[in-house]
């Protein structure tokens, strides 16, 4: 894991992500300062968001489109299921490291920081990065990777986190868990996070996660093997049923979400977008969400019957990646 916020070093992205963050905190009703609305857009990079060269919205940004909730709130809002579904998946693939380290602190402690220790941020954040460094060495098997993790770890204990960095570096992550209902934020002089209240099974979220995703190895199978919306859905604490879409739904769906994402602009419709909406959309009805392949299958069904109306278009791979609808 390198380090959540990567800074612009390209000038021209630079001046890019300064042009976007200065709309952003232009138009913004919560009167975003210009140094914060730059940060939102590192941290949308940082969770595949935007691409970094060129700050267009990437496969998850349409889809971050797709679930955004247009009623005016405040900035501190609560999120809606659908937001708190796709929020934890994104979090879970690009920071679940810090979500699992932080989780293990939480059941072991009680809070962060701990209840009677003198442990500071800066020491809380050093040690998350160096022992998350320490985790992805041990499965790195690439030399050119371990080679790269080694050096951040080096790096890291050669110019510990100070003052203030140590907490910048710590409360992205909490304030996250926090958002997504995972852990509690205690309002004091000094922030203090602690458990979340036990879910519908009489487990704390956090023991939850780790029982679903007790190391970063697990983590990263869970997201080869595309199983990140299971867990969300376990993490949810609901009873969730077993549903098929019925055919003419599932092809009304579709449509829906196709004509949502083109209306932007774009001329394809990434099939990970739309999978995924659907999968968020099987959750907020309750359901477990359908595995990838299974919505591939419906959609290849509807497909056969319009031929030449729906169109799948392939990636360098030879898979079906985008869809086309007349």
């Amino acid at each position: 894991m390198g380090e959540v916020v990567r800074a612009c070093t390209s000038p021209v992205r630079s001046a890019i992500r300064d042009n976007v963050a200065g709309k952003l905190a232009s138009s913004s009703r919560f009167g975003l300062n210009l140094a914060a609305a730059a940060y939102a857009v590192d941290l949308a990079k940082s969770l595949g968001l935007l691409q970094d060269r060129n700050l267009v919205w990437t496969n998850l940004g349409h889809l971050l489109h797709l679930i955004h909730d247009e009623n005016p709130a405040s900035a501190h809002c609560s999120l809606s299921d659908r937001q708190v579904y796709f929020f934890l998946r994104a979090f879970l693939e690009f920071d679940g490291a810090a979500f699992i380290h932080f989780a293990k602190r939480i059941e072991e402690h009680g809070s962060i920081p701990s209840g009677g220790s003198e442990e500071r941020w800066p020491e809380i954040a050093q040690r998350l990065f160096l022992e998350t460094y320490a985790e992805y060495l041990n499965l790195a098997t690439d030399p050119k990777d371990r080679i790269r993790i080694r050096q951040l770890g080096e790096r890291r204990r050669a110019k510990p986190f100070k003052g203030n960095s140590g907490r910048h570096q710590c409360f992205v992550h909490l304030n996250a868990l926090c958002r997504l209902r995972l852990i509690t934020a205690a309002t004091t002089n000094d922030r203090a996070y602690t458990q979340a209240p036990p879910i519908p099974d009489g487990a704390s979220p956090t023991a939850k996660l780790l029982r679903l995703l007790p190391d970063a190895a697990e983590l990263e199978r869970a997201v080869s093997a595309g199983r990140l919306y299971e867990i969300v859905g376990e993490l949810s604490g609901r009873t969730l049923r077993h549903h098929d879409f019925h055919h003419d739904a599932f092809a009304d769906m579709v449509h829906q979400l196709y004509r949502r994402v083109v209306s932007t602009g774009v001329s394809l419709c990434s099939l990970q977008t739309l999978t995924e909406a659907i999968q968020i959309e099987a959750l907020v009805l309750g359901h477990k969400p359908p595995h990838a392949h299974v919505i591939l299958n419906q959609l290849r069904s509807i497909q056969r019957e319009s031929p030449r109306t729906i169109r799948f278009h392939v990636d360098v791979y030879g898979r079906p990646a985008y869809l086309k609808i007349s």
